[in-house]
């Protein structure tokens, strides 16, 4: 087997037992809750007019009601993703929009598409290095996403509970680093938060 495909196994066990503590972490109210806070917290911080976020599946951190908090004070703008075989892309949401599910089966709002990258856009981690390296479920979308912005780059963030950590060897140089992942105990940034 080559050292490629060893990876590939080692990132899919992790992948594997992650999602299975995801769940239990996620059965507890108040880690959900303070993860919102924490999401709050770099809303205020990085202030975007435009928020590319996730319609939630699984075990996945709950933020949209955090977000219509952000866009109630601010005006500011809410995006959902749609993936699409070769491609994702950010749609315009409001509430009460009827959803529809895209190739992968996910919820996504048939608003219009973001002609700019969000000013911010956030994923949900299975797991995440202390550099900002996320652990996805392995479609790539999100990291293709990210470097098909160019200049136009969005603040990227992930957000997941703490203690999700993930040794760095896992990462390949396509996995594109984040510019903070946002936990339930704290916001790790990549480099110096914004000011």
């Amino acid at each position: 087997m080559t050292e490629e495909g060893a990876s590939m196994l080692t990132k899919k066990a992790i992948r594997t037992s992650l999602l299975m503590r995801r769940k239990q972490l996620f059965e507890s109210p108040s880690r959900g809750q303070d993860l919102a806070v924490r999401f709050l917290e770099i809303l205020h911080i990085a202030r975007p007019e435009s928020v590319g976020l996730f319609w939630p599946i699984r075990s996945e951190p709950r933020l949209l009601d955090a977000a219509r908090q952000w866009q109630d004070r601010t005006g500011a703008l809410i995006y959902l993703p749609e993936t699409r075989p070769d491609c994702m892309v950010y749609r315009r949401w409001n509430v009460g929009t009827v959803l529809l599910k895209d190739c992968a089966g996910i919820p996504y709002a048939p608003g219009e598409v973001a002609v700019e990258p969000p000013d911010m856009v956030v994923a949900p981690c299975v797991g995440y290095a202390e550099s900002c390296r996320r652990l996805g479920y392995g479609g790539g979308y999100f990291d293709r996403y990210l470097a098909g912005c160019g200049d136009r780059r969005s603040l990227a963030i992930g957000v997941a509970f703490d203690e999700l950590r993930v040794p760095e060897e896992i990462f390949e140089p396509f996995d594109e680093p984040l510019d903070a992942i946002v936990t339930d105990q704290r916001i790790v940034w990549k480099e110096k938060a914004p000011q």
